[in-house]
């Protein structure tokens, strides 16, 4: 099976800004055109992905739309969403017209119902239930930049596009009694929100200014513990949980240098941020854009519309899609098993990749035929090596290295009749080096460090 067979391509007809998972093969996205007469909806569209069968030819989309919500046009697109799979429910930022959004009138959470088994079920559809004004600043350039659900506890957390950046934590209760109260809102001294992230198993959330990271309790909003600069001239940019207390960090380079991963645990009683390794993504020139991972893989989008996918434990590089999009990437999502990774674009569309069971991206066919020429080469040169042997060649061939060590002869470069036969040297050659395309550790000795953590984060 190649590369190009395990990738199911579906054009909404809309540019695509966010994308999330409800089951192992339905997708939830969203975007549009935003406000204006230009022709292009705005939507939510429940997908359907096939896969796991015989791959059907490209012009065929192995992928069908299964419910859309249609918003006015007078309005904006959807720019971040998140699911309460549990519920049903969607909770999507969407401004409302600008007029309304500088009269600081802009309820732009919006809570849609999936009135069927949205997991199954081919008849469903998309109820707007409620909306809610947090954002009011009366700003054009303010919306709902980043949305995620916690489902253990039922909370729900937004945060502006602004400075200063903003942070609100709300708390949901069930489908039949909706009702969105603030449980706390957290202001950002200096700067913006760039990203941050919860997780279902811990009761922390983390986010990230260009300057540091910051630890919160997710219930009551006390800041833990933060940490500051890990390289001169870095900027914190995307960051996941990959974990009960696993965080990946990916950090924006100075000039003409890789993006910088690093894996932190959270430790002690404060949950410090400990570094547990540093890698760099070596061959990435382009800004990272989007982040998402899996049980063993994380995935980034870069603004030169390639997707990178690099292995969690080892940081090391699996695989390049380079130009998977012919615009910009803006949606990234992983399934829950992790075998199924979304990308979206300003493009219309939709890819959708089959991750192999295993993770490694060598199992496809053009490999198995690598294996098996490298396996007949083998052979040939053991069958080449047995005749030498038996005809007595081998000790001639050392008589002569012995002969011209004696004599102090140099054959390097001798006997050489154009360039392209100067194939290696007798003497006197560097020993053979090779370029490695994987990413490429900050530390030379990481791979000898990984069990002894260093704390390097400060605790309020």
């Amino acid at each position: 099976m190649t590369f190009s067979d395990s990738i199911h391509e579906i054009n909404l007809k809309y540019p695509v800004f966010a994308a999330h998972f409800l089951s192992d093969t339905r997708l939830i996205v969203a975007g549009g055109g935003g406000e204006g007469n230009n022709g292009i909806k705005n939507k939510i569209s429940l997908l359907d992905i096939t896969s796991g069968s015989e791959h059907t030819p490209a012009s065929t989309s192995t992928i069908d739309v299964v419910a859309e919500y249609e918003l006015p046009k007078s309005e904006d697109n959807p720019t971040s969403f998140a699911i309460d799979r549990a519920e049903g429910l969607v909770y999507a930022g969407v401004n409302r017209d600008m007029e309304r959004v500088k009269k600081k009138d802009n309820d732009h959470l919006r809570i849609l119902e999936l009135s069927e088994d949205a997991a199954t079920s081919d008849k469903i559809a998309f109820d707007q239930v409620q909306t809610k004004s947090i954002f009011a600043s009366g700003s054009i350039d303010e919306f709902q930049k980043i949305t995620k659900f916690q489902a253990t506890q039922n909370l729900l957390a937004i945060s502006n596009s602004v400075e200063p950046g903003t942070l609100v934590v709300l708390n949901t209760v069930e489908k039949d009694n909706i009702e969105l109260n603030i449980n706390y809102t957290h202001i950002v001294k200096n700067g913006y929100i760039n990203d941050f992230d919860v997780y279902d198993d811990n009761d922390y959330l983390v986010y990230a200014t260009s300057e540091r990271l910051v630890l919160l309790e997710l219930a009551t909003g006390v800041e833990l513990s933060f940490i500051g600069e890990i390289e001169p001239g870095y900027r914190f940019n995307k960051i996941k949980f990959t974990g009960k207390n696993r965080l990946l960090a990916v950090l924006s380079p100075p000039r003409k240098k890789a993006p910088l991963l690093v894996n932190f645990e959270l430790t002690g009683d404060k949950r410090q941020f400990t570094v547990v390794k540093k890698a760099t993504l070596s061959g990435v020139s382009a800004i990272v854009t989007g982040l998402d991972v899996s049980k063993r893989l994380a995935a980034f989008t870069t603004a030169d519309f390639s997707l990178v996918i690099v292995n969690l434990a080892r940081l090391r590089v699996v695989k390049r899609f380079r130009n998977l999009h012919p615009f910009a990437i803006t949606a990234l999502a992983f399934n829950e098993s992790g075998s199924l990774l979304a990308t979206g674009s300003a493009a219309n569309l939709i890819k959708v990749i089959e991750i192999p069971e295993s993770g490694n991206f060598n199992e496809s066919g053009q490999t198995v035929l690598y294996t098996i020429a490298s396996a007949v080469i083998l052979v040939l040169v053991a069958v080449v090596y047995q005749y030498i042997f038996q005809n007595g060649y081998l000790n001639t061939i050392e008589q002569f290295k012995a002969a011209s060590t004696v004599s102090g002869a140099d054959f390097s470069g001798d006997y050489v009749s154009s360039p392209s036969e100067a194939v290696g040297t007798f003497a006197g050659a560097p020993a053979a080096t090779t370029i490695d395309e994987n990413i490429k550790g900050v530390n030379e000795n990481d791979e000898k460090h990984d069990e002894n953590m260093i704390v390097v984060s400060s605790v309020l």
